[in-house]
């Protein structure tokens, strides 16, 4: 029964591909599925024409190689941020831009780490730069200070994203009910004091707070930091 079943979705798949919507596109959007429900780990140009219902070489007309592919689901992550109206002002435009990352982060916890590691299509690169630069440009830095803000404010909410879904990556996300996994109270507790006093001594202080509100804290103190006193919000 289970081999029938494995049949009819197969078929399935194959009819509602075809070789004439084959595309890049569709490709990603499988790939990503995929590595969002069985992990990156598990994609492979053969998993992938398994999920979409062709044999391994057809996708080679489409994507050259894997690293073509992983590229094309980093920038289908980045793509799926929304940009900040240019009618906010610049602090909120950048506020909102670090919480739609944040969302994008939440979405494809599996896939965003390759919006660090990967090369990006080179429009998807610059739209987080882009948004970021004419933010600063416009609350009154210089060119100079504005490109070291940008890189300053943009390492912060990468790193911060990637700190955070590293835990659901691993499977030790806190729960809804915001009960901590127990593998991380167990890996505290195994640090030596007389090595990690102040680790021990905040950790679960830490890992109790709530994340938005951390992630929130992080970028605004940055912001207050960057931005000329006369352009934060009161």
């Amino acid at each position: 029964m289970a081999k029938q079943v494995r049949s009819k979705d197969s078929a399935a798949r194959r009819s509602r591909t075809g070789a004439g919507t084959l595309t890049p596109e569709h490709l990603v959007q499988a790939a990503v599925r995929i590595a969002e429900t069985k992990g990156l780990e598990v994609l492979s140009m053969r998993t992938l024409a398994a999920e979409v219902g062709v044999e391994a070489m057809s996708i080679y007309s489409h994507l050259p190689n894997k690293q073509e592919l992983l590229g094309r689901m980093a920038s289908l992550v980045v793509n799926s941020v929304k940009t900040p109206r240019a009618t906010l002002p610049p602090r909120d435009r950048l506020c909102q831009l670090a919480r739609s990352i944040r969302g994008a982060g939440r979405e494809f916890p599996h896939v965003f780490p390759l919006v660090v590691l990967m090369p990006l299509e080179i429009h998807s690169a610059a739209r987080f730069t882009e948004i970021a630069l004419q933010a600063f440009l416009d609350a009154g830095l210089s060119d100079h200070q504005a490109i070291c803000s940008m890189r300053v404010f943009l390492s912060y909410v990468r790193g911060a994203v990637l700190w955070e879904i590293g835990g659901f990556v691993a499977g030790r996300r806190s729960s809804p009910m915001r009960r901590v996994h127990p593998r991380v109270l167990a890996d505290i507790d195994s640090l030596e004091e007389k090595h990690f006093p102040q680790t021990r001594r905040l950790a679960r202080t830490l890992i109790s707070i709530d994340p938005a509100r951390a992630y929130r804290e992080g970028y605004d103190h940055i912001l207050d930091t960057l931005m000329p006193k006369q352009k934060k919000r009161s």
